[in-house]
Parts: C-alpha cells; sequence; structure tokens
C-alpha cells in the first residue's frame, strides 16, 4: 500500500514537472527571435547618426549577442570602430561580414580603406578589385511595360438638340480631387538595414555666406558700411581702415584751415 501511494506521488510530481521544464527554453526561444536585435541595431544606428561611436558600439555589440551572425550589425560596427580611427577592429568586422556575406561590395570597399589606413596597399588592392567586380555586374532586368488592355468603345454623345428631354441630365459640378495620403512603407527585411553611411566623414567644406541681393539705395555710405559688414572679419578691418583715413583727413584739413586763418591774420 506504502509502495503504491508513493508511486503515485512520484509519477505525479514527474507529471507537473516536466511540462513547465520544457516550457522554458521554449518561451526562451519565442522571445529571442530577432526583435531584442532590431532594437539594439537600431539604437545603435541612431547613435551612429549621432557621431556617438561609443554608444553605438555598445548597442551594435548587444544586438549580435542576439545574432551573431547578423552582417548589418557587424557593419555598423566595423563603421564606428573606422571612424574611431581603431582600424583593427574595424578590419576584423569588415572580414566578418564578407565572410558572412561575400557579395556585399560595400564591405570589401570599406575594408580596402581600413587596409590602406594600417599600411596594406596590396590587401587594399584586392579588395579594391572584389569591390569593382561586385559593382560592374550585370544589372538585374528591367521589367518590361504591361500592355495596354484595349478600352471598350464609348457610346457616341448626342447633341442636346437631338437627345430626347428625358436623356438631358443636369450638368454636375466637378468638386476638387481627393488628396493622397502618402504612407512610408517600412523595411521588413533585415536587408534594407545595413548602413548606407561610408566609412569615413567627408571633408567639412568652408561654409560660404550667401549674400542677398538688395535693392539700390540712395544712401552710398549705408551701403559701404552693410557690404563690409557681410565681409565679416577683414570687412570690419577695412570699415575701421575708412574710418581712420576720413578722420585723420578731417583732422589735417582742420590743421590747414586754421594755419591758413593765422597766417592771414599776420599780414
Amino acid at each position: 500500500m506504502k509502495v503504491s501511494l508513493l508511486t503515485t506521488f512520484i509519477l505525479l510530481l514527474v507529471g507537473v514537472t516536466l511540462p513547465l521544464s520544457l516550457a522554458i527554453p521554449q518561451a526562451y526561444a519565442q522571445h529571442d527571435m530577432g526583435d531584442d536585435a532590431k532594437e539594439h541595431f537600431n539604437k545603435g544606428h541612431e547613435h551612429y547618426k549621432q557621431g556617438r561611436y561609443d554608444d553605438s558600439i555598445a548597442e551594435f555589440k548587444k544586438a549580435m549577442e542576439h545574432d551573431p551572425k547578423d552582417a548589418a550589425s557587424l557593419f555598423g560596427l566595423g563603421n564606428s570602430y573606422f571612424l574611431k580611427q581603431d582600424f583593427v577592429q574595424a578590419i576584423k568586422c569588415y572580414q566578418d561580414v564578407t565572410q558572412i556575406k561575400p557579395d556585399f561590395p560595400k564591405a570589401h570597399y570599406a575594408l580596402a580603406l581600413a587596409y590602406r589606413r594600417v599600411g596594406k596597399p596590396e590587401e587594399a588592392e584586392k579588395e579594391f578589385e572584389i569591390y569593382n567586380r561586385l559593382s560592374t555586374q550585370k544589372p538585374a532586368e528591367t521589367p518590361k511595360p504591361a500592355e495596354k488592355k484595349p478600352e471598350p468603345k464609348k457610346p457616341a454623345v448626342k447633341r442636346l438638340e437631338e437627345a430626347p428631354p428625358s436623356e438631358v441630365k443636369p450638368a454636375e459640378k466637378k468638386g476638387a480631387p481627393p488628396e493622397e495620403v502618402l504612407k512610408r512603407a517600412r523595411p521588413t527585411e533585415r536587408e534594407g538595414k545595413i548602413v548606407p553611411e561610408r566609412p569615413f566623414p567627408k571633408e567639412a567644406r568652408p561654409a560660404v555666406t550667401v549674400v542677398k541681393k538688395e535693392k539700390k539705395q540712395r544712401n552710398f555710405v549705408a551701403r559701404y558700411v552693410r557690404t563690409l559688414k557681410d565681409w565679416g572679419p577683414v570687412g570690419m578691418v577695412l570699415l575701421w581702415s575708412t574710418y581712420y583715413v576720413v578722420a585723420a583727413q578731417v583732422w589735417i584739413s582742420i590743421v590747414v584751415l586754421f594755419g591758413l586763418v593765422i597766417l592771414w591774420r599776420r599780414r
């Protein structure tokens, strides 16, 4: 009797605990299906665009913990290392990307640039050749335009004089065309999330001040002063030089005038 009760108790215990123990890994697998990796990738991409490369590196690494073979996160990680001047780590990331996706031309181009920075011109030339070969491959054929179906013939329109009164309809007022709402489609594939930026910053160009054309003013002095102020520091130097020359000329004229008056009175 005791043996049967003990056996029954053990069977009940196993029957309750076994389904729970099997459900734990299933729930974990269902939870880790790419959503977390996608969230960390988006955060890393935002940090990358803002120039916070330490934060982008941390987020891309978290994304790779969920999906180690994610080429997009690896490429973003390599770009972040490249812009931090850590070319050795960038080369490792780009090499992993080329192993996962050998036909990804941007990875070969970035890898060639990184090889150049570390003083490996031969490896850089090889990667540039691969990049050129992948970039000059035969493009996908453009779809042919669909053939137009023949439009059904419309019945001839009768004139108002010929149509009977029952067929004459009052003129309808045409309303304004409805506005079309543009919806931006979100990418569903992971391939569309590869970072499109170049792995090195573009050279900053000097800002060009655009001087708007204004109407001609009658006051020449005011227009001259405004033009010099628009020139920046150089214009201010010229403006103060002009003030100095004008003041010096006025002072010299006053001194000469007083000298002439004194000479005239002595005579």
